[in-house]
């Protein structure tokens, strides 16, 4: 199961509050809910609680508040469509707000892979990107090595010129991925 990004559930949160009536109440709520769990979070990732209290803790409040405040969202006669559409997207949604909680290696925001596309899209925007098929697939391999072997700490150029090397040689590129294959930040 994949997880939902709550940066982007936040931007939906305050739109909710940005707007008139019952509506605001509706958003701010939500947004209580995030900041509590988002508190949580950061007590477990500094180490202050272990992931079987992190788990009590949101099921135990925000986790049951929020599915609330969705419902209320959806089912209040003064909530506006845009508001009962996305209450309803998330209430749909639920258990996938969730994942981090539970699994390891799990972020609660996708910014991390947010920003190791940053320079793919700025390269894009700056250049026009490719103009062929071939030409994208090259661009989106090599830039994925590029960004592999940052988080590796490995040298991009040094790693091409083996590949390239290797090439002339007839023989097979260098692996990327080293030791057990995980990545380091």
């Amino acid at each position: 199961m994949r997880q939902l990004c709550w940066s982007h559930a936040d931007r939906d949160f305050e739109k909710i509050t940005s707007r008139e009536g019952f509506d605001k109440t509706v958003g701010e709520m939500l947004l209580k809910c995030k900041e509590t769990i988002f508190n949580f979070w950061y007590q477990f990732k500094d180490g202050q609680i272990n992931r079987n209290e992190l788990i009590r803790r949101i099921e135990e409040g925000p986790k049951e508040d929020m599915k609330l405040w969705f419902k209320i969202g959806v089912a209040h006669e003064d909530c506006q469509n845009k508001t009962k559409a996305t209450c309803m997207d998330f209430f749909n949604h639920f258990d996938m707000l969730w994942v981090f909680v539970y699994k390891e290696n799990i972020e609660p925001t996708n910014n991390a892979a947010e920003q190791s596309l940053r320079h793919g899209v700025i390269w894009r925007k700056l250049s026009y990107g490719s103009q062929s098929e071939v030409g994208e697939r090259f661009v989106e391999r090599v830039m994925t090595v590029a960004e592999t072997l940052k988080r590796q700490a490995r040298n991009s150029f040094e790693y091409f010129t083996d590949c390239f090397r290797e090439f002339i040689k007839g023989g097979h590129s260098p692996p990327v991925l080293i030791g057990n294959g995980s990545l380091t930040s």
